[in-house]
């Protein structure tokens, strides 16, 4: 590929990726279960997003002048990690030393971040959780009804569509929750490290850290059993789409 073919070929890939770090929501499946969707996390703000842009461009581009044209989507792929990287301790560091002047409110702020988070995180396990059950008990009655004469095969195809819908937004949240977590984490280190303002009191500011390692600790155990759930779910699609194909 020449290297100007190779050029426009990355920023039109670049752009789709910019686009898609500005406004992550537009390629999401309409099928997918609105209840997994009430407590998404507020995370691409404008700001963010911004941050995401640079980010993105950065790698990507950076990228494009190491590689040949047959390595075109690694550097789609680099900065795409690139936007990750972007929005994650930069994006909540950066809001934190611009709204807050003194250490203690930027350890208050980043605390209470962190359990907007663990919310978040919790709605979506307890939605994945009522999945379990409700969709597992409906594919059953499915598959029975298949078996009695009383329901088609593609009614079962259906549901495991849904529930493959369901799944990958789940895994995508997943991902996404386990990256705002470590976002957490790296701004609880930056502030002490001394990035953040300087404190008022240093006893003040030690308590106020210990305090978010002890939110950080339940942010973990709650992705712990999020992940839990999701591997449950995922087993259970699995288990339909063995019988699909037993009744193929």
């Amino acid at each position: 590929m020449s290297v100007s073919k190779l050029i426009a070929t990355s920023v039109l890939s670049l752009s789709a990726l910019l686009c898609a770090c500005q406004n992550p929501s537009v390629q999401d499946d309409q099928s997918v279960n609105p209840n997994l969707k009430k407590d998404e996390p507020e995370f691409f703000s404008k700001s963010g997003a911004q941050s995401c842009v640079g980010g993105a461009l950065v790698t990507g581009l950076a990228c494009l002048f190491v590689t040949d044209g047959d390595k075109l989507p690694a550097c789609v792929a680099a900065a795409a990690a690139g936007c990750a990287v972007g929005i994650t301790v930069n994006y909540y560091l950066d809001k934190v030393r611009a709204d807050y002047s003194n250490l203690e409110d930027q350890l208050d702020a980043t605390k209470e971040q962190i359990q907007k988070s663990i919310a978040s995180t919790s709605s979506l396990k307890k939605s994945t959780e009522d999945l379990i059950r409700d969709d597992s008990a409906e594919a059953d009655r499915i598959v029975k009804n298949i078996k009695d004469g009383k329901a088609k095969k593609s009614e079962l195809d259906d549901k495991i569509k849904e529930m493959e819908s369901n799944l990958a937004y789940m895994q995508k949240r997943l991902a996404q929750d386990k990256e705002i977590y470590n976002a957490h984490k790296g701004t609880q280190s930056a502030l002490m490290e001394g990035k953040g303002a300087k404190p008022n009191s240093i006893s003040l500011a030690k308590k106020k850290n210990s305090e978010i390692t002890k939110e950080l600790a339940n942010a973990d155990n709650e992705l712990l059993e999020l992940e839990n759930a999701v591997i449950e779910y995922s087993q259970k699609t699995a288990s339909y789409k063995k019988i699909q194909e037993a009744l193929s």
